[in-house]
């Protein structure tokens, strides 16, 4: 009989385990649908305080890990990562995650439901925070991500930065199967009954309360066409820069006070970058706009992705160094250490390429300036254009800035500080995919901009305080409990 209860029990573990794999595998990755992580880990908690120490520990890694396969193609093959990296990109979060079940599951025998809906989310996000001081792909993979189609959820980032999203979202699937083993699960229900609707309703209030402002239309132009994602000889690229150029005057004629190209057009030494800045230079001054572009730059033994900004005079008044470079891909580039904002005619205006977006600091640096604009000149991969481009917005959301962002194998987009997105275009489009639109010139200050990572400090001493004062022993119907789902008497595991 015991065997029999014992082999239920594995079964279920099984069916759990497919079904939040599924719901994670639907909720993540590079085009997630937000809904579905709000209840993905939900099957996962229900039943782990049911079942023993190690099949809830295994169920509860392979649930995670098996809804994140739905990245392996791009971290293998896309992106070109070593086999070793892209198992420990699986294998790590899937660890955490089990681990954050397990806690979830001993404060819940120990017969505390509210520490028990909070030590999850806060062992997720523990893990989260301290990754992005340690990572060279900085927020990426983050769960906060999953939600920018759920502009509600989003305002969050203007106060505690991205780690609050991924608390809120984990905190709803703690708290419904917390309260499924609470006898005053009313309690408990009608406490996160009040918080959340009070948090999505704030958000949506804030999501649809933008600030009355000027506007400026900017021009987004891209081109995907094989010969030109990134010529590497000088007199190619100043070829592709003559076609970018003649672009100019019909994004112009649109209404373009800005143009926005994109970034790594082409590697150029430095006397070609002298005729590129000549050629771009000469389009700026012709169409009275300003106009930003993107190249590598081969100067002495160095190499530089710039973004060089040219006023409506004609005249260079900008050169920013990309800080953050892509691993395997940019290992031969220096990087930079300056930022640019300027005063320009059309308000304070912020510089960073690509993958700055990707490292919430820079950006938070540029709001607390009070930049009002962002221009981001990019490359993606194609099949990651939804997520990088999604990323980057909830930089204008956390710094109180709009974005305009043209990539190469992306999409051109246009957004406010409210995660909103105003433009939006392909990049597939060929021989060159271009976009006007009108986004507003206005900074707000955020809480985030103002006290940094505090919520990640304090989810810190959270974990800490939990887990410090986490009972040491069962409570009787917790002994009960683990008695059922090891099917004998002992309960060293629990």
């Amino acid at each position: 009989m015991q065997h029999l209860k014992l082999m239920k029990r594995k079964l279920l573990a099984i069916a759990v385990t497919f079904l939040s794999a599924m719901l994670f595998w639907f909720g993540t990755g590079l085009r997630p649908h937000w809904v579905y992580l709000w209840i993905a880990p939900v099957p996962v908690l229900l039943v782990a305080p049911r079942l023993p120490f190690s099949i809830a520990s295994i169920s509860a890694f392979f649930a995670f890990s098996f809804g994140g396969l739905n990245s392996w193609s791009y971290l293998r093959h896309t992106v070109s990562l070593p086999l070793a990296i892209c198992i420990v990109a699986m294998t790590v979060p899937a660890l955490v995650f089990a681990a954050a079940v397990i806690l979830f599951r001993r404060f819940m025998l120990r017969e505390q439901p509210i520490a028990a809906a909070l030590v999850f989310p806060a062992a997720w996000v523990a893990f989260e925070f301290t990754l992005a001081s340690l990572s060279a792909n900085g927020t990426w993979g983050n769960l906060a991500y999953t939600q920018l189609d759920f502009l509600p959820v989003v305002q969050l980032a203007a106060f505690t930065g991205v780690w609050g999203i991924s608390f809120v979202v984990l905190l709803f699937s703690a708290s419904i199967a917390a309260a499924v083993y609470t006898q005053n699960r009313w309690r408990l229900l009608l406490a996160f009954a009040l918080l959340f609707p009070a948090l999505l309703g704030w958000g949506a209030w804030r999501a649809e309360s933008v600030p009355a402002s000027k506007s400026v239309n900017i021009g987004l132009i891209s081109s995907d066409l094989e010969d030109n994602i990134f010529p590497r000889e000088d007199q190619t690229g100043i070829e592709l820069a003559r076609k970018y150029a003649d672009r100019i005057e019909a994004l112009a004629a649109r209404g373009a006070a800005v143009v926005v190209v994109p970034e790594k057009i082409a590697s150029l030494s430095d006397v070609a970058v002298s005729e590129a800045d000549a050629i771009f230079a000469t389009a700026a001054r012709r169409n009275q706009l300003y106009l930003v572009y993107g190249i590598d730059h081969r100067t002495g033994d160095k190499i530089f992705n710039q973004a060089r900004l040219f006023a409506p005079s004609g005249d260079l008044i900008a050169v920013y160094d990309k800080h953050h470079l892509v691993p395997v891909f940019e290992r031969g580039n220096t990087p930079g250490s300056d930022r640019k904002l300027l005063s320009l005619s059309l308000g304070l205006t912020a510089l960073t390429i690509c993958k700055d977006m990707d490292f919430p600091l820079l950006s938070r640096q540029y709001g607390s300036d009070g930049a009002a604009i962002m221009l981001v000149p990019s490359w993606d991969f194609t099949v990651d254009r939804w997520l990088h481009s999604r990323m980057a917005i909830m930089r204008g959301v956390e710094g109180g800035f709009s974005i305009a962002r043209a990539a190469k194998q992306g999409l051109l987009t246009l957004s406010d500080n409210r995660g909103r997105v105003l433009g939006e275009r392909t990049t597939q489009e060929l021989p060159f995919a271009e976009m006007v639109g009108s986004i507003p010139v206005v900074h707000e200050n955020t809480a985030y901009t103002r006290f940094g990572d505090w919520f990640g400090w304090l989810d810190l001493v959270l974990l800490t305080g939990l887990i410090a004062f986490l009972p040491t022993r069962l409570t009787k119907s917790g002994r009960e409990t683990v008695r059922l789902a090891r099917g004998d008497l002992s309960v060293n595991s629990a």
